[in-house]
């Protein structure tokens, strides 16, 4: 929501927007809030609600409407330059593949592999390995999440695909 202000003062530095699956990201953040997943985290007015909104909505759709305002404003701002979206499900080898051209940055053939390795640590229990967790977030996701990313997010996220396609 900030990126306008951020490409103003810094007009020539490009910029990422990473995007997942959408019911995918529900289900992680209605298990493990950020902060902005519960209501009131954000200010309403950002993302086109109103103050009584934080109360009124469940948690569940407190959560989806801020993430379609996510998703929103980084479609908004596609035209700009310097911009590239990349799904979730590219990581980690978009990290030197794609993110690093898009920032001006080269890799050795060893920082390639000390990526690759550090990929294989979980990112939130580095002591354990990697391990895929979109079927399951799939499986656990209920009729309401479902519904929820249907007819807030879906359509977002296609046109973020679309987006990335376009690259």
């Amino acid at each position: 929501h900030k990126l306008p202000l951020l490409h103003s003062a810094f007009p020539g530095t490009p910029w990422i927007f990473i995007y997942r699956n959408p019911i995918e990201v529900l289900v992680s953040q209605l298990r493990s809030p950020g902060k902005f997943a519960l209501p009131g985290g954000m200010t309403p007015a950002m993302l086109a609600m109103d103050f009584d909104d934080i109360t009124n909505l469940s948690r569940e759709e407190w959560c989806a409407r801020v993430l379609a305002g996510f998703c929103r404003a980084a479609l908004r701002f596609r035209a700009a330059r310097n911009g590239l979206c990349v799904n979730y499900n590219q990581l980690p080898v978009a990290v030197w593949t794609a993110l690093a051209p898009h920032c001006a940055i080269t890799f050795s053939a060893n920082e390639v592999t000390r990526m690759r390795e550090a990929a294989n640590r979980d990112a939130k229990r580095p002591a354990l390995r990697f391990q895929p967790d979109a079927h399951g977030k799939q499986r656990e996701a209920t009729p309401s999440i479902h519904a929820l990313a249907a007819s807030l997010l879906t359509p977002l996220y296609r046109e973020l695909e679309s987006w990335r396609g376009a690259w």
